[in-house]
């Protein structure tokens, strides 16, 4: 089988500070019934512990990191499907006590998709430092012709919307941000692909954001 193809990437967010917990973001512009579609949450809160994304209806889950527990409550989910008729997905977190949130969903073209294991593997980092690396860790496929898919997603308590992600040697397809000026605090995501013909590791995938965030 080739490498999987890229179609196109949608997003949507809120940066209301608002008790609402739910976010809808529209499937990617030229996708169809049976793409393959990788969808990223992302939400924070201004208030203390853990909390849960339910799993869409008809979605798996591949990734499910709340590593913060600290004033600012980040939660990370990734989900992914092979889409049906339905053109949008919605997302509820748990406790949304002043949530912010941010979704990411990435379309493939479903006949290019292994139809049994779609994703060969998957890896994740987090810190907690003000930094401008926003790398993707390193994974070691075990098939040949993956697309490789990196995804990076940062906050900071300013109000800056301008800043942006540099990918060095992937393809980038998405670089954009939320701020508020009322809150203090923005919101950055990029996404960017790769491929690797043949299975072994891929080495970090390097993301440079233009300002430290975290």
């Amino acid at each position: 089988m080739a490498v999987p193809t890229y179609i196109a990437t949608s997003n949507t967010g809120t940066l209301s500070q608002t008790a609402s917990t739910d976010l809808t973001c529209s499937y990617p512009a030229g996708s169809a019934s049976g793409d393959f579609l990788v969808l990223t949450a992302r939400y924070a809160r201004t208030a203390a512990g853990a909390y849960t994304v339910a799993t869409p209806s008809g979605w798996t889950a591949l990734l499910n990191q709340n590593p913060s527990g600290a004033s600012d409550g980040t939660a990370v989910y990734v989900f992914y499907r092979f889409r049906g008729a339905e053109t949008s997905v919605t997302t509820v977190a748990s406790n949304g006590t002043s949530t912010y949130g941010f979704l990411i969903i990435q379309a493939f073209t479903g006949s290019t998709v292994a139809p049994t294991n779609p994703i060969n593997v998957s890896a994740s980092g987090y810190t907690n430092t003000s930094t401008t690396t926003c790398d993707a860790p390193t994974v070691t496929t075990t098939k040949d012709d993956c697309l490789i898919l990196g995804i990076a997603l940062s906050a900071r308590a300013a109000s800056q919307v301008s800043y942006s992600y540099t990918w060095t040697g992937p393809t980038e397809r998405t670089d954009t941000a939320l701020g508020s000026a009322i809150h203090n605090s923005a919101f950055g995501m990029t996404d960017a692909t790769t491929s690797k013909p043949t299975a072994g590791a891929t080495g970090t995938l390097t993301c440079t954001a233009s300002v430290s965030d975290r």
